[in-house]
This record gives structure tokens, C-alpha cells and sequence, in this order.
């Protein structure tokens, strides 16, 4: 190598870097994002929740524990709202269990069996389902947003993000192992706001 500096790659790396340039629906090699060939690989899921809240303080949730392996989660949120709100990622919030929805997590590759690592809230953790929470449900739950990875404001009057219709921000995270999330939009006035939460994300063994 230049410089005078040598390297020694194993099988596996070797593998695994020629395998990554093969698209493996067509077996074609190929120059794509580490994210779209998760998209093929069908390590990529989706969830989405919506539900309309009427008064200050309501929240709207999905949240989910990250699996306990070096798999790890690599997230991008979307939020929406029709009115002022608070969109929140909140890492380790404390939640009181079964207190709800089971919701679905869809494969982004409609052609592939695989299931995500992430699981529900429940005593007995389901693997392969989030947590969706409603204002009521989200109330019983008690969740805590002590640690606020992010917080955005959507709120009126906010040049692009000014009243009428819907904002969309969005956010990129890879998260800890063996923790718990929050997705969070909290309503800010006593406005009618439809919300709405849409997570994308790709599951990688980390190579660190």
C-alpha cells in the first residue's frame, strides 16, 4: 500500500466487502447506500401511528426497546402535525407497561420474512412489534421525556412551518442496545391536531 503501510484483510472481510457490491435481487454488481441495500437485504422496516388530540399536554407516542445485541438500530423519524406541538426522541423514559397498543412493523422489502429486532412494551416484551399510545393511553402510561434527544417545535407562525396544513421535520439516530425510546408528539394548544408519527429505520451489525 502508499506510505509504506500494509494491511492483512480476512476471508470474511473479504466476503463481506464483495458480497456489499452485489445487489442480491439481481445478483448484479452495484454502487447503492448502505441504507438502500438494507432495503434489499430486508433488514429495513417501517411503522407509522395517527390519532387527533384536542387539548394541551396530549401526547401522541409510539415507543419500542432496542434488542440487547450489536445489531443496532439506525432510525429516522418523521412527524407531523396540524397544529402546535412538541416532537420529541426521548432515550430511557420511564413507561409503565401494558399500557398500550400493539402495533405492526411492516418489512420494507415486501418479498422478505425477516422481522425486526425492536419489541413492545409489556411485561412480556413481543419481538418484532413497537408500542402505540393514544392522549388516554399515553396518560396511564406516565412516560417521563427526562432525556430529550431531540426536541423540535411545529408550531404556527414559524415561516415554513407556519400555521395551516401539515410539518414534517425529521430526525437520524443510531440508538443503544438494550434501551428503551420514545417517540413523542405532544400537543401544545387546545387546538383539534391530527398527528402523525412515521419511523423508518435499517437494522446493521456494527463492524466496531
Amino acid at each position: 500500500m502508499q506510505g509504506g503501510a500494509s494491511a492483512e484483510w480476512t476471508l470474511d472481510q473479504l466476503l463481506r466487502f464483495f458480497n456489499g457490491a452485489k445487489d442480491i435481487a439481481s445478483g448484479a454488481l452495484a454502487s447503492v447506500t448502505n441504507e438502500h441495500r438494507k432495503i434489499h437485504e430486508g433488514d429495513s422496516f417501517t411503522c407509522h401511528f395517527d390519532n387527533t388530540v384536542t387539548n394541551i399536554g396530549e401526547m401522541t407516542v409510539i415507543a419500542f426497546n432496542t434488542p440487547d445485541t450489536t445489531k443496532w438500530i439506525h432510525l429516522v423519524v418523521e412527524y407531523s402535525a396540524s397544529a402546535e406541538a412538541a416532537a420529541m426522541l426521548v432515550e430511557s423514559p420511564s413507561i409503565d407497561v401494558d399500557e398500550g397498543t400493539d402495533l405492526t412493523i411492516h418489512n420494507r422489502n415486501r418479498n422478505s420474512a425477516n422481522a425486526s429486532g425492536v419489541s413492545s412494551i409489556e411485561t412480556v416484551p413481543e419481538v418484532g412489534k413497537a408500542t402505540s399510545y393514544n392522549e388516554a393511553q399515553a396518560a396511564g402510561a406516565n412516560i417521563t421525556t427526562t432525556t430529550q434527544l431531540s426536541r423540535r417545535h411545529i408550531g404556527a407562525g414559524m415561516g415554513p412551518f407556519g400555521s395551516g396544513g401539515s410539518k414534517l421535520l425529521r430526525d437520524e439516530f443510531m440508538l443503544k442496545q438494550n434501551t428503551q425510546y420514545a417517540i413523542i408528539l405532544e400537543a401544545l394548544n387546545n387546538d383539534t391536531n391530527v398527528h402523525n408519527l412515521s419511523l423508518s429505520w435499517y437494522e446493521n451489525v456494527s463492524q466496531a
